[in-house]
């Protein structure tokens, strides 16, 4: 397979299913990603100081559904120009099988920290918004980094732990935007650390599993567990919980990662 300047992959027998995007590209879409999700949050709550935290259904509709549901938009759009859906969809350099307990541990640590007497207390109308928002989520920011970032920083020459850490710290450092949105610079540096832990496992997850659904899917299910820690803001059990949550993954990959991560034969 080669990559000629113009971007497009070109396969050994002449088809050209898509196009690479260059690393500023990438960049810029990132940055893109950010800015419709900010001025959009801007604009519909009147330039007004956000919440932070998804205290009712009005408030998932206009600060997280959204400028969410726009911001996913974006990248699917960029994706079917790229044409590029099947080359993200499916991950080719799968890792051994025993690595498929990554995304299982993260699934158990995100139902171990979720606040159900919280979410309960809301009602079935606020569960299922906060589900779609979830949803939204892990379907943009997977397709974002795990899906065109991963793709991208490949055809770049880079090797799979380059790839994998790159991917994880790009997706930490957009949590720190969320300062802009709530003013709490703190949380979003806490936040940022997290993702580009729990990025990394994500990225780890696509590997294991072999197509970018899973981790969607694990994403959107860890974010119902982080965000349903701080419904209720007269009890958050949030930054302690997720953070103790995390360490114990990380912990548990370190052990695991004592035998060479080494693709699928």
């Amino acid at each position: 397979m080669t990559t000629p300047a113009s971007g497009t992959t070109v396969t050994d027998d002449g088809a050209r299913p898509g196009r690479h995007l260059r690393v500023w590209q990438f960049l810029v879409l990132v940055v893109a990603y950010v800015v419709v999700i900010q001025v959009s949050t801007r604009l519909i709550t009147g330039g007004a100081e956000t919440s932070d935290s998804p205290s009712s259904v009005p408030v998932l509709l206009r600060e997280y559904l959204v400028p969410i549901g726009l911001a996913a938009v974006l990248v699917a759009g960029v994706t079917t120009a790229l044409r590029a859906w099947p080359d993200v969809m499916v991950e080719s350099r799968r890792l051994a099988r025993w690595t498929l307990v990554i995304p299982v541990v993260l699934v158990l640590v995100a139902l171990g920290i979720t606040n159900y007497p919280a979410l309960a207390a809301e009602g079935v109308a606020f569960v299922l918004v906060l589900l779609v928002v979830v949803l939204l989520i892990g379907f943009g920011e997977e397709l974002l980094f795990r899906g065109l970032g991963v793709r991208t920083l490949r055809a770049s020459g880079r090797g799979e732990v380059a790839v994998g850490l790159w991917v994880s710290v790009t997706f930490g450092a957009v949590h720190l935007t969320n300062a802009l949105s709530t003013g709490q610079v703190g949380d979003a540096v806490v936040q940022s650390v997290l993702a580009t832990a729990t990025g990394f496992l994500l990225y780890l997850t696509l590997r294991a599993t072999g197509t970018l659904v899973v981790p969607m899917l694990v994403h959107a299910v860890f974010d119902l567990g982080a965000m349903s820690t701080t419904v209720d803001p007269d009890n958050p059990s949030g930054v302690t919980t997720i953070a103790a949550g995390v360490v114990l993954v990380l912990v548990l990959v370190v052990l695991l990662l004592r035998r060479r991560l080494t693709a699928r034969a």
